[in-house]
C-alpha cells in the first residue's frame, strides 16, 4: 500500500542530484500544505537532520486514537524505541540515500528512520481535516500498520520474548518443583491435586518452548 509507495517514489528520487530535500505527504489534506514552510525553515536550521512532524492533535474517533495510542505502548513495550510520528516529513538527500538502502522501509518509514539512526527533529503540527470522504483506516488496517512497524525491529521484538519465555519457564519449572516437594514431603492437598497441577505447569513450560523454537525458526528463515 501507501507505504511501498512511499518506498518507491524515495528510490526513484535517490538517483538525482537536482534535488536537495524531499517532502513526505499525504495528498488527502490531512498533511497541510501550508505546513511545508515550517518543516523548511526547520531543515535550514538542522542541514544534517531529518525533519518529523509530531502530531499535536489528531481529528479521528475516539475509538481510534484508544487504538492508536495502544499501538505506540505496545511499540514501546516490544521495541524499547519510541515513535510518535508519521509519513509528513522533510528528509535531506543524504538521508534518503541511506533509507533506499534498507528494505525496512518496505514496510515502514517511521520504523526506518528511527532503525537507520540518522539524526532528526521532531516539528510539532496539527492534523488537518481531509479534502473529502473518510479515512479507509480501520481496526484491521490499524493492526496492519502496527504490524508492519515492529516488523522492523524483529530481531529486538525476538530478544526480549526470548527473555519474557525464559522467566516463564523458570517459574514454569519451580512450581513443578514446588508441587513435587509438596506431594512427596507434605501432606497438603487432595488426591489428585498436585497431578493435575504438574500436568498443567507442563502443559505450559511445553508450549513456550514450542513457541521459543518457531519464533527462533521464523527469525532465521527470514
Amino acid at each position: 500500500g501507501h507505504q511501498r509507495a512511499i518506498a518507491v517514489g524515495l528510490s526513484a528520487l535517490a538517483g538525482r542530484d537536482d534535488v536537495d530535500r524531499v517532502v513526505v505527504m499525504d495528498g488527502d489534506g490531512e498533511d497541510r500544505p501550508e505546513d511545508i514552510p515550517a518543516l523548511l525553515i526547520a531543515g535550514r536550521a538542522n542541514p544534517d537532520h531529518a525533519v518529523l512532524a509530531r502530531r499535536t492533535q489528531r481529528s479521528e474517533r475516539g475509538l481510534f486514537k484508544a487504538g492508536y495510542a495502544a499501538y505506540k505502548w505496545l511499540f514501546r513495550i516490544l521495541t524499547g524505541q519510541t515513535i510518535n510520528f508519521g509519513n509528513f516529513s522533510l528528509l535531506p538527500m543524504t538521508v534518503v540515500k541511506r533509507l533506499v538502502h534498507m528494505p525496512e522501509l518496505w514496510n515502514n518509514l517511521p520504523a526506518a528512520l528511527i532503525q537507520s539512526r540518522v539524526r532528526y527533529v521532531a516539528l510539532p503540527l496539527a492534523r488537518g481535516v481531509r479534502y473529502a470522504g473518510a479515512s479507509k483506516m480501520n481496526l484491521a488496517s490499524l493492526v496492519v500498520h502496527g504490524l508492519s512497524a515492529m516488523s522492523v525491529y524483529t530481531d529486538v521484538i525476538f530478544v526480549r520474548v526470548i527473555l519474557l519465555a525464559g522467566c516463564v519457564a523458570g517459574l514454569t519449572m519451580l512450581g513443578m518443583v514446588g508441587l513435587v516437594i509438596l506431594r512427596l514431603f507434605t501432606d497438603m492437598g487432595v488426591p489428585g491435586w498436585a497431578s493435575a497441577m504438574f500436568g498443567d505447569l507442563m502443559i505450559i513450560l511445553m508450549q513456550t518452548l514450542v513457541m521459543v523454537a518457531a519464533t527462533s525458526l521464523m527469525l532465521l528463515a527470514g
